[in-house]
């Protein structure tokens, strides 16, 4: 992985961000500048955009002083292919956490291809896909982080080998082998799911010469079976025979009855015919003698009805006047109502008109003040603009000075920390372990004492200046909380021009209409007093008066008429029935004594039909009995066809137990052949998954990488050291009980013999944490698929005398072609 151009906005730096930082054809480069100056937030931006990791707690901890987000690009190369990656946070607040966007595209011609996946996650994993490390991978070997050169050194022996089993891409071997456990696991119940099923095959033709058996014997019994059930089935076709011909007299009986209940309803219909025949000859006897008092009625109905058609026609004259008189008094009435209502809007229009006139003084002198106001808005928005501008540059110069003296504040302890070393009574140096008189101790010491005064100066002058700041800038803000309510009330005064302006040209409109609405007020209600509306309507109603008079319309003498013409309208029905009676009384005597006839020949068959019925019945007394034994006969009948079926089935599962053991012989000798085929498997499949292990494959490849990054180390140790210092690795130790465990360990010798690496001074520790780191990044370098012809050292040189700066750019020198 080659950096090539790296681009930031808003990410954790001093100063606004820069342009974008091209790394693209640089063999070797070295970041110098004073501290907080950004040279490690470049380096963290660059594994934060591919990892999403740094060295701050949080991604919102990365942000830019003042900024709601940042974004970093990054473009690199993975062998001959070009790529850009793209990520961005969002910093969270009280109501939403932060949110980063990521992006990932490949370089196609001129432009680029999105590999982006569905989340986060899933880009992220393409990533480390990509690049074919992760974050720890890296920190442990191609990158120094600043202060953490030896984060690979004081891991523990178990997490040593971890992250070097990552840079050898053992995790292949560890898939392999959980792989081959869990094919050994299928192969081992494979087999024993056979050897359960030969065993049961076994069981099962063990039972073959009882199925033969029970084969032969139900064979015989069928055919017993069947010679009884042709018996059976002769006797019930009997019985049924003679039941069939007692349910057709049965039917016959039915049909007889039918004709009798027939009989029965036409005999009584002619009864009835006979009984209201002779009632209707009876009245109309009795009617004819009335005669002369039902003529005498009916002539006064008629007259009295010709009386009511004439005063109805004059009814309907009067009610046709009547009607059309109130539609005119309507019209008339509406009329008059339309002038009242238009009385009422006039009322209601000049009372609004007369308000709207009256704002119009209070109006003019409301505008004027508003335009006044609006006038002084330039003045006022240029005096807010400079003093945001002011309070903005105080916050930042402020939050600069903190940080500074945030670092003078560790700067300073390290001295303390220095000084008190060289308070120490060891006349060797506590740092390098040189040989160190006293002058040149308190010389150096003296140096340290002035360097740590000085920056307590400037860390006190910072202080002092970052309250004379506070103060200023809580000044100016209570100035620019002034001017901002000023500016409120002239962009409301502003606001409110257009809508005063329309408001008076309303008030104006409004008082040249008050005196038109007033005169066309007084018009109309004069139109009122004098009646003066709807003039033809009130001619008309004049008429239909007088009309309504001439007719002469008597309704109590109408009611008489009405009350004596329903007294007598009886008489009217009473001359119909007379003349029905002299017309029907003939033909209903005839049709009387033919119903007298009608109901003796109906009387006649009912008794001949009473007579067959008894006898059927008799035959019928014996259906009951014979039923009962053909139904006895077919249970019977039923119970053999059951007995049979039974046994029939039970012959065909022994036959298929037999088709089945055929079937069962050559099934297990397949099962054998793939039993044993699955044990050998699962033999093979156990020791791939030993081999496999971590005690296996993995550890010999360990073991072939330890010698190579031992000798590289040592390499780079003798450069450094002149020759003083080596190291060996061991990956496995012997415990008290004599057993072989696998380690890492780290043992480092020199002159002085071998020593714990914490025993060593910080400029010896950083030179084996150097040469190990270089040894790995190369191991990294060279393994397949993941090429890193990249070295990131973050502030290295500060643990080193002159002597070891040189020593550790020689070195640096000497391995920056690789």
């Amino acid at each position: 992985m080659i950096p090539l151009k790296l681009v930031l906005r808003n990410f954790m730096c001093y100063g606004d961000p820069g342009p974008s930082l091209a790394l693209e054809g640089i063999h070797l480069a070295c970041l110098s500048g004073k501290n907080g100056e950004g040279k490690s937030a470049l380096l963290d931006a660059m594994t934060w955009a591919l990892w999403g990791e740094a060295r701050a707690k949080s991604d919102d901890d990365l942000i830019h002083f003042g900024r709601g987000e940042m974004e970093v690009e990054m473009e690199f190369a993975v062998g001959a292919e070009r790529y850009r990656v793209l990520r961005k946070h969002l910093r969270g607040s009280l109501k939403r956490p932060g949110r980063t966007l990521l992006e990932l595209q490949q370089a196609v011609d001129n432009s680029y291809k999105s590999l982006t996946g569905n989340n986060l996650r899933e880009t992220q994993q393409k990533l480390i896909g990509l690049l074919r490390m992760d974050y720890d991978t890296f920190i442990n070997s191609a990158f120094l982080l600043q202060g953490r050169a030896d984060a690979f050194t004081i891991k523990n022996p178990a997490e040593r080998k971890e992250v070097l089993a990552r840079i050898l891409g053992l995790s292949d071997w560890d898939r392999l082998e959980v792989q081959a456990k869990v094919l050994a696991k299928e192969k081992e119940d494979e087999a024993h799911n056979l050897r359960l099923a030969m065993e049961e095959i076994e069981e099962e033709l063990g039972r073959r010469e009882g199925y033969e058996a029970q084969v032969s014997s139900l064979e015989a019994t069928l055919n017993e079976w069947e010679e009884a059930l042709r018996a059976q089935e002769n006797a019930i076709a009997a019985l049924r025979d003679r039941e069939r011909d007692l349910e057709r007299k049965g039917q016959q009986l039915k049909e007889i009855e039918a004709r009798i209940a027939q009989a029965e309803r036409e005999k009584a219909y002619w009864q009835s015919q006979t009984q209201e025949l002779g009632r209707k000859i009876e009245e109309d006897e009795a009617l004819l003698v009335q005669r002369p008092w039902v003529a005498a009625g009916y002539e006064e109905f008629l007259t009295l009805r010709r009386r009511d058609e004439e005063l109805k026609a004059v009814l309907a004259q009067s009610l046709e006047l009547t009607q059309r008189l109130r539609e005119v008094e309507r019209q008339i009435d509406e009329a008059r109502a339309e002038l009242t209502a238009q009385v009422r809007v006039l009322k209601t229009s000049i009372q609004e008109l007369e308000r709207q006139a009256g704002r119009e003084a209070s109006l003019a002198t409301e505008l004027k003040r508003a335009q006044t106001h609006s006038n002084t808005m330039p003045s006022l928005e240029e005096e807010h603009k400079r003093n945001k501008e002011r309070v903005e540059e105080l916050a930042n110069h402020t939050q600069y000075l903190r940080s500074t003296n945030l670092r003078l504040k560790e700067d300073m302890r390290e001295l303390k920390e220095k000084v008190d070393l060289l308070a120490g009574a060891d006349p060797r140096c506590p740092l390098c372990q040189g040989e160190l008189g006293i002058p040149e101790r308190e010389r150096i010491r003296a140096r340290y004492e002035a360097e740590g005064r000085t920056k307590a100066q400037t860390y006190r002058a910072n202080e002092t200046q970052i309250a004379v700041e506070e103060g200023k800038r809580r000044d100016l803000e209570r100035d620019l909380a002034l001017v901002e309510e000023k500016l409120h009330g002239c962009r409301v005064a502003q606001d409110r021009i257009p809508a005063l302006e329309r408001d008076l040209t309303e008030a104006q409109k409004a008082r040249d209409e008050l005196l038109e609405a007033r005169a066309r007020l007084q018009e109309i209600e004069a139109r009122l007093t004098r009646a003066d509306y709807a003039p033809a309507q009130q001619e008309e109603a004049r008429s239909l008066a007088q009309g309504l008079q001439a007719l002469g319309y008597d309704k109590q003498k109408h009611e008489v008429v009405e009350r004596r013409l329903r007294e007598v309208a009886e008489f009217e029905e009473k001359k119909r029935r007379l003349e029905e009676a002299d017309r029907l009384l003939p033909q209903n005597r005839a049709s009387w004594a033919q119903a007298q006839e009608a109901v003796a020949r109906w009387q006649a068959t009912i008794d001949a039909d009473i007579q067959g019925l008894k006898e059927i019945e008799k035959e019928l007394l014996a259906l009951p009995g014979l039923r009962g034994q053909r139904e006895g006969a077919q249970r019977y009948y039923d119970e053999l066809w059951a007995s049979r079926e039974a046994d029939k089935k039970n012959l065909m599962a022994f036959q298929l137990k037999l088709e089945e053991c055929a079937c069962l012989e050559v099934e297990r000798e397949g099962k054998a052949v793939a039993w044993h085929r699955a044990q050998e498997d699962a033999g093979i499949y156990r020791e791939l998954e030993v081999a496999f292990s971590r005690k296996g494959v993995q550890a010999l490849i360990i073991e072939a990488a330890l010698p190579e990054i031992e000798a590289e180390a040592n390499r780079l140790l003798a450069r450094m050291t002149d020759n003083r210092m080596g190291l060996k690795m061991e990956s496995q130790r012997q415990t008290q009980r004599g057993e072989t465990r696998e380690t890492l360990d780290i043992k480092i010798g020199d002159e002085w013999g071998t020593r714990p690496y914490e025993l060593y001074s910080g400029g010896e520790a950083f030179r084996i944490n150097f040469a190990l780191r270089i040894a790995l990044s190369k191991l990294l370098a060279r393994r397949a698929g993941a090429p890193l012809p990249t070295l990131i050292i973050d502030e290295g040189f500060g643990t080193q005398d002159g002597m070891g700066r040189e020593k550790l750019v020689e070195a640096i020198n000497a391995i920056h072609d690789d």
